[in-house]
């Protein structure tokens, strides 16, 4: 399985690129499930975490979330 997260600012088509990943075969991609953002600003391991296991249920090959925001791993 390949987790496959796409960013973008907002307005920028982000809807457009999860249709896009969706139309693939054995893929599995969802735009800012969870809210906006996905993810928050502070950087935290267990959300992180959780965020992946939200988007590996659908038992997909390709998997993941399409959104905007920042993304940061410390």
């Amino acid at each position: 399985m390949e987790v496959i997260f796409g960013l973008g600012t907002g307005r920028c088509g982000t809807h457009s690129l999860a249709h896009l990943f969706n139309s693939q075969n054995s893929s599995s991609f969802s735009h800012e499930i969870g809210g906006i953002p996905f993810l928050p600003w502070e950087p935290s391991k267990g959300t992180f975490i959780h965020a992946i296991g939200t988007v590996e249920e659908s038992g997909a090959d390709f998997v993941g979330d399409v959104g905007f925001g920042t993304l940061m791993i410390s």
